[in-house]
């Protein structure tokens, strides 16, 4: 996570630290407790200054004490964060400028007037829970539709696994179809969705591929043809267990562990928690997830006679 700084909006936060809000100790809780956050100030934060301030000034004293931090000094704010909109980025801002109307994916900025609210309001859409066989119809879950995110992955290794048996179009709108309605909103959207198959297990790799350009063009039939959709093998590797069934994106972490099967008759001892990356809970277990997926998938060049991955 990247954390652009102004320094107005800086030196006014200071003068806050008496004050207490849930808003207040959010963005606290950011600069005191969060790690391998790079934090970056404007061209009004002199280095000197940094030097200077880093006794006096409890913002900078704080993000600098942190050791897996890193501290950066950019006087354009925009044209750096235009070359990245993969990454999560935060903007603490005086005032709105022009750019900042624009829709860039990944980027959330906050104001003086009234950070509070907004920090508050991200960490209430992004954060529920509910039980499974009580929700059949998963009521709720569009709260995580946001034309900010460009990217969501989903670890779940059986939500395509009724349709990989059948082939029947309806065991994919059953389930993941009927998922992806309920939280994707930009049309032009990257999916990464790991399972596990049979046919990979006895080496149908055709049957397989044949399948999931069936199960891809059905997807983007029913979304747009901007969507992009990676399926990963999450079985080639035993170091590696992808277990927990979790959605994953820069902005929150959706956990259950029975998985994104919709339950109607059965009773199942499971429940679905959705946690922001403004709770520092959240922002770990998407940075503890995000790694061990980076970690994995720089392993399936290993695999190259097996299914490893396929794009559509």
């Amino acid at each position: 996570m990247r954390v652009y700084v102004e320094k107005e909006f800086m030196n006014h936060f200071v003068s806050l630290q008496n004050k207490r809000s849930k808003g207040i100790d959010i963005l606290w809780s950011i600069i005191r407790d969060y790690a391998e956050v790079v934090w970056v100030f404007n061209e009004e934060v002199k280095y000197d200054d940094f030097e200077r301030w880093e006794v006096t000034n409890s913002f900078i004293t704080t993000v600098s004490s942190k050791g897996s931090n890193s501290i950066e000094f950019n006087k354009n704010f925009k044209q750096e964060i235009e070359q990245d909109t993969q990454s999560l980025q935060i903007i603490l801002s005086n005032k709105m400028e022009n750019w900042h109307k624009d829709s860039i994916p990944n980027l959330l900025v906050f104001y003086i007037e009234d950070f509070e609210k907004q920090l508050e309001d991200i960490v209430a859409k992004f954060s529920f829970r509910f039980i499974a066989d009580e929700n059949y119809h998963w009521n709720g879950i569009e709260n995580l539709r946001s034309s900010l995110i460009n990217e969501i992955t989903i670890t779940d290794k059986y939500i395509i696994d009724k349709f990989l048996q059948t082939k029947e179009i309806r065991n994919l709108d059953q389930n993941f179809i009927f998922l992806l309605r309920k939280i994707v909103e930009n049309q032009s959207f990257r999916i990464k969705l790991y399972i596990k198959s049979k046919d990979a297990d006895f080496g149908r790799l055709k049957e397989l591929q044949e399948k999931l350009e069936i199960m891809s063009r059905h997807t983007k039939d029913s979304f747009s043809e901007k969507l992009s959709l990676q399926i990963i093998n999450a079985e080639l590797d035993a170091d590696f267990d992808f277990h927990d069934r979790n959605i994953i994106t820069n902005f929150y972490i959706l956990k259950t562990g029975k998985g994104f099967e919709r339950i109607k008759d059965k009773k199942v001892n499971t429940e679905v928690e959705c946690y922001s990356f403004l709770e520092k809970w959240g922002y770990d277990l998407i940075r503890h997830r995000k790694k061990m997926m980076k970690e994995y998938e720089d392993l399936l060049i290993n695999y190259p006679n097996t299914f490893s991955t396929l794009s559509f």
